[in-house]
């Protein structure tokens, strides 16, 4: 089994830390869920795996190591559509291989209330988080990012969100950031809470 390292990361922005000599050690594959209080660092953590910030101490690790570059899909929290494109064109957007039917069960599933024929800037902001969803987890990858997946969504919306989320992660490497244990509870995700870190300094 493949291990991401986490060692000893810390981050700082115009001299306030927001991520103090974390480590952590991911298995691939598996499930995670940073926890913590807004501004703690979860969000600067997954730019920092995904290579948008670097560190100011500490280091990320493959063991073992492999000249293959790991595969990221990613669910921001701003959901990065294209606004001008319908919600079937930017799920396939993704990845060459989706073919339109597979794009449109998809939303079938979770978004049966997003009309195809519209562009995206005219849905709503819960219409495009689930759309940005399937996106992300119809990308082949091998680690798999996402920022608050579920903001926004009603309580039944949720649910079946969540529901396709869990039958979608395969065999990756998931990281996820939630303030809600119930949402990482249902994914199945060890917990890994970035507090505890900072307030024992």
């Amino acid at each position: 089994m493949d291990r991401l390292l986490i060692e000893d990361i810390s981050k700082s922005f115009d001299g306030t830390k927001v991520l103090s000599h974390f480590s952590a050690e991911l298995s691939l594959p598996g499930r995670y869920a940073l926890m913590g209080k807004s501004g703690i660092g979860k969000t600067t953590l997954l730019r920092i795996l995904l290579g948008l910030e670097a560190p100011d101490e500490g280091r990320l690790s493959l063991v073992p190591k492999t000249d293959a570059p790991l595969r990221f899909s990613v669910l921001f929290q701003e959901d990065r559509l294209f606004p001008g494109a319908d919600a079937v064109k930017n799920i396939c957007a993704a990845t060459r291989s989706l073919k339109k039917d597979e794009a449109q069960e998809a939303l079938s599933l979770i978004a049966p209330d997003v009309d195809i024929h519209i562009p995206c800037r005219a849905l709503s902001g819960g219409q495009k988080r689930r759309v940005s969803l399937i996106r992300a987890l119809l990308h082949p990858s091998d680690v798999l990012l996402l920022d608050e997946p579920f903001t926004g969504l009603d309580e039944a919306t949720r649910k079946k969100a969540i529901e396709y989320t869990r039958a979608h992660i395969g065999e990756r490497l998931m990281v996820m950031t939630t303030h809600d244990e119930n949402d990482a509870a249902a994914l199945g995700c060890k917990m890994l809470r970035l507090e505890d870190i900072t307030e024992n300094e």
